[in-house]
């Protein structure tokens, strides 16, 4: 039996939340949620590998979202996306708020990358 990472999405927008889980559906096994507030619920309940955040959400926003992750959870890996990325974004990498960021639209391959590739980030997608 091989291992199947646990991934938390957290975005805004229905269609990209189901256009991810179905991306990652075969090779994850993932969860997604409308909301930071409710994402950070959802991992007191329960451990996840990565948390896949969108940048710009009502409510908390990304970055906010993914440095409390960082602080309370610092082993799961994080993944910022975003339509238009923050010009700090390498600098997000740097301070340990996120592993790996992607800008918006992502193909299937890029999200798999970014996702699967949990060993390596630290690079720009």
């Amino acid at each position: 039996m091989s291992f199947k990472p646990r991934v938390l999405i957290v975005d805004d927008e229905l269609l990209l939340r189901r256009l991810l889980e179905r991306i990652l559906r075969a090779p994850t096994e993932s969860q997604s949620v409308a909301d930071a507030e409710t994402g950070l619920l959802l991992l007191e309940q329960q451990p996840f590998d990565v948390v896949v955040s969108d940048c710009s959400m009502a409510g908390m926003d990304g970055v906010t979202f993914l440095s409390e992750v960082a602080r309370r959870w610092p082993a799961t890996r994080r993944i910022l996306l975003s339509g238009s990325l923050p010009e700090d974004a390498d600098d997000l990498v740097a301070r340990g708020i996120c592993h790996a960021y992607g800008a918006k639209p992502l193909g299937a391959k890029a999200v798999l990358s970014l996702v699967m590739g949990a060993e390596s980030f630290g690079t720009a997608a």
